[in-house]
């Protein structure tokens, strides 16, 4: 068997735009409106934080993303489509490797293994993430507050994986407004979690992925 994939360019200049603080967290819920009418449903969309390209000239994933590399990582694994890894991301690469030129990457501590492997194992179990018409619909999830916090679904019949963003400095309490409340089970702690009742407790620059 075989499939096309495409690049996501637009997702992914919209993402480092919003890294650098020149887009507001919106405009992601308007990109994955776009991608509903411009492509079909059975259509292989290649999310990605990084490539050959990105990372030799425009910068490694701490110039890109800062703090908040692990979000948009999350976000990259979850919003739709199939994820992408470029050589290096698993073990931290802090550098932008020569193009023209053997630079050997430094594979010396896979800081990123336990997180990518615990995403890449999600996506596999769950529906919800699966590719083109496989996969479950996005659905924004509405928020309060607005500013730095952004939450959405992927939800395929009883398959369902809920990501709540913090990309702000500080910590915040963020709350869903008219959200029934729902069990999941947080992924990385697997412990039980509550959504819809009361306001959740996010760490800075910091990420929830729930399932159920």
């Amino acid at each position: 068997p075989w499939f096309d994939a495409t690049y996501t360019w637009e997702y992914f200049h919209l993402g480092t735009e919003i890294a650098a603080g020149n887009e507001p967290l919106s405009r992601i819920t308007e990109y994955m409106a776009k991608q509903d009418t411009t492509f079909p449903e059975h259509a292989y969309r290649l999310y990605f934080t990084s490539n050959h390209d990105e990372n030799s000239w425009n910068g490694t994933d701490q110039e890109l993303y800062g703090d908040n590399f692990e979000n948009f990582t999350v976000m990259s694994t979850t919003i739709g489509g199939m994820p992408l890894v470029y050589s290096g991301q698993e073990t931290g690469l802090d550098k932008r490797l020569e193009f023209f030129q053997k630079d050997p990457i430094n594979w010396d501590g896979y800081e990123y293994e336990d997180f990518y492997r615990t995403l890449f194992e999600l996506k596999d179990r769950n529906e919800a993430l699966w590719n083109g018409q496989y996969g479950g619909d996005f659905q924004q999830v509405d928020t309060t507050p607005t500013k730095d916090v952004y939450a959405y679904k992927r939800v395929k019949g009883d398959h369902e994986v809920m990501v709540v963003l913090n990309f702000s400095d500080s910590e915040q309490e963020i709350s869903f407004d008219d959200m029934a409340v729902t069990e999941y089970t947080d992924v990385f702690s697997e412990q039980a979690t509550t959504v819809g009742d009361e306001a959740i407790t996010l760490p800075a620059n910091d990420f929830l992925v729930l399932e159920k």
